[in-house]
Order: structure tokens, then sequence, then C-alpha cells
């Protein structure tokens, strides 16, 4: 967050700014808009990863589902580029702490979640392809009721990359929210 705004002031681009995030890039958005809260005009969450995905494991599925992202990929894991190592438990602590010090603040917000399920390699613990479905749609809804109103799309057609599997269901979303936030009134 730190970053984005000093490369945003670095850029000269002024607020208010729409945000758009996928994945950690959504929870990275949303503690933007937390922390600077008057410099956020809209939000578009792209099957951003929320924090309640942890509460809707068990402590021991958590604690496994962290180890398989984040100090002992499977060999299957270990080559994929994409995948993101922030440290989730000091992430998901951090927004929640700034979510209870600064609210969202009442902004054009859409959600997108994925329609299908993650493309999982073979090999993790059998329970955990189920368990994380469920997980991940728990903390996508939660994500739609962070402020009422709030469009949640799925993206029928797509796993978890959402913005090159459906490309135009993304654009359109960032421009139904630039437009409300320049009309100052909730996508529909």
């Amino acid at each position: 967050v730190a970053d984005l705004h000093a490369l945003l002031g670095a850029a000269e681009i002024p607020p208010p700014y729409v945000l758009a995030g996928h994945s950690t890039g959504g929870l990275i958005a949303r503690l933007y808009a937390s922390t600077y809260p008057r410099e956020v005009a809209g939000l578009v969450l792209v099957d951003a990863i929320p924090e309640g995905v942890q509460g809707a494991m068990t402590p021991e599925q958590w604690t496994v589902y962290n180890r398989l992202l984040l100090t002992d990929p499977p060999k299957e894991l270990a080559g994929y580029k994409e995948l993101e190592t922030i440290n989730f438990d000091v992430s998901f602590d951090q927004m929640r702490a700034a979510s209870k010090a600064t609210p969202l603040t009442p902004i054009p917000l859409i959600v997108i979640s994925k329609g299908k399920p993650f493309a999982l390699p073979p090999g993790l613990p059998d329970w955990l392809p189920a368990t994380l479905e469920q997980a991940w749609t728990k903390g996508q809804d939660e994500l739609a009721q962070l402020l009422p109103n709030t469009p949640h799309r799925i993206a029928t057609k797509s796993s978890h990359y959402v913005e090159i599997e459906e490309p135009q269901l993304v654009t359109d979303a960032i421009r139904q929210v630039v437009e409300a936030a320049r009309a100052e009134k909730p996508p529909q």
C-alpha cells in the first residue's frame, strides 16, 4: 500500500482513484481504501482473496493450506510463477485492523467471483479442493457484503483468472464503477 501510494505520487496521478484488484491485489486495494479513504472513489474486486477464507477453515486446515503455499509447496506448485507468497496471516490481520479502524466508506463497489473451481495440481490433501472452494465462496460472499447493495457478479466461464478468461466482464465492471463514482451513486 505504501509502495502504491508512493508510485501514484511519483507519477503525479492525483486522486481520486478507482482501484481494481485481482486476488492479492484485491486485498491490497481494500487496504489502500482503508488507509487512504479520501483517495479512493471506487473499487472492483476480481476474485480477491478474502480474509474470511482463513476463518472458514479449521485452524488445522489453514495451517496446512498456508504451509502448502508458503513454506513447503509441492513440486507441482514449485515452478508456478504466479503463486502469491505473501504472509497471509499478517496481511489478513492488517486488513482486519484497518477495516475496524477505518471501515470502507460508501463508494461504488463491484465484486466479481470465479464460477469454476481452482485449477489445483494433483498430490494435494484430498480434503483441500472442496474445503478451499467452500471457504473461498464464503469469503467472496463476505466481500459482497462490505457495502450495502454491492453487485456480486459470478464469472461463470472462469476459474481464478477472471481478467484473462472473461476480460469484458472486468472491463465492464471497471467502467460502471468509474461512471458511478463520477455520478456519486452506487453501480447497478
